[in-house]
């Protein structure tokens, strides 16, 4: 699909146009989500995430999609980073923000858990890159993408100048997209794998009658970060109960009480 990124000379237009092409077929959001990421490694990004929650309640069936490390993953929804991701400073417009490790000096009121987030993130290698929101601050959720990457701050100042409209054409193409299949619950079924490690834990505990609490204190978690991943099991099974999420896990193969 396409050219892959050199710093000479790049033009992803063609790139752009089979991704655009692509992304009309897919029915479903992990076909969808490789298609995205494979396409921004084309254009040098190669860490990606996708975020959306409420503001008022972050814990709320919030949606995490990232190609980052599962080390990352695990880190960020244990730790609860999605509260204090600095994404969601800038979703007052639609305006790109360059983000990254190198960049951190260009933000001085940066809280010391945004910094955390950011420093984590450099962990995993991604020292630059850019956050494209997709939804504004309401009351409903709000969010968007980091498009991060291992240039370091000078080489991806050029670069950025070269791929940035194309790759927000991307994120907001990709956003309708993942709404859309969103929008009909059954159609994350067909993925070959729904729930994350993680979140099968939480569920497979649940299964054998422990409460948040002690799932919490067997798997080195908060209650709440628990909570949060039930809820996330409900929404990518589109249960309205646990009881409800617990059949549909066992039914698809998500889960086994026997292990």
């Amino acid at each position: 699909m396409g050219k892959h990124v050199t710093l000479d000379g790049f033009s992803g237009q063609s790139t752009l146009d089979s991704f655009l092409d692509e992304i009309q077929s897919v029915s479903d959001i992990e076909s969808l989500w490789n298609a995205c990421t494979q396409t921004l490694k084309e254009y040098g990004f190669t860490h990606v995430t996708y975020l959306l929650i409420r503001l008022s309640a972050p814990h709320d069936s919030p949606i995490v999609l990232s190609n980052l490390p599962k080390w990352w993953s695990d880190i960020y929804l244990d730790r609860e980073y999605v509260c204090s991701d600095p994404l969601f400073r800038f979703c007052g417009n639609l305006k790109p923000r360059r983000t990254g490790s190198d960049y951190l000096d260009t933000y001085p009121d940066i809280s010391l858990a945004e910094r955390e987030r950011v420093l984590s993130a450099g962990d995993a290698g991604c020292r630059t890159g850019f956050a494209s929101p997709v939804r504004l601050i309401s009351a409903r959720r709000c969010g968007g993408w980091n498009f991060g990457s291992t240039l370091p701050r000078e080489r991806f100042e050029t670069h950025y100048q070269k791929v940035r409209d194309q790759v927000r054409l991307i994120g907001f193409y990709a956003h309708e997209r993942l709404e859309a299949i969103s929008a009909e619950p059954a159609s994350v079924l067909e993925s070959a794998s729904v729930l994350s490690q993680r979140e099968q834990e939480c569920l497979t505990f649940l299964a054998r009658g422990k409460r948040t609490s002690s799932i919490a204190g067997v798997l080195g978690i908060s209650a709440a970060t628990v909570e949060f991943h039930l809820k996330n099991v409900k929404r990518k099974l589109g249960a309205s109960t646990r009881e409800e999420a617990l059949a549909k896990a066992i039914e698809y193969g998500e889960i086994s009480l026997s292990r």
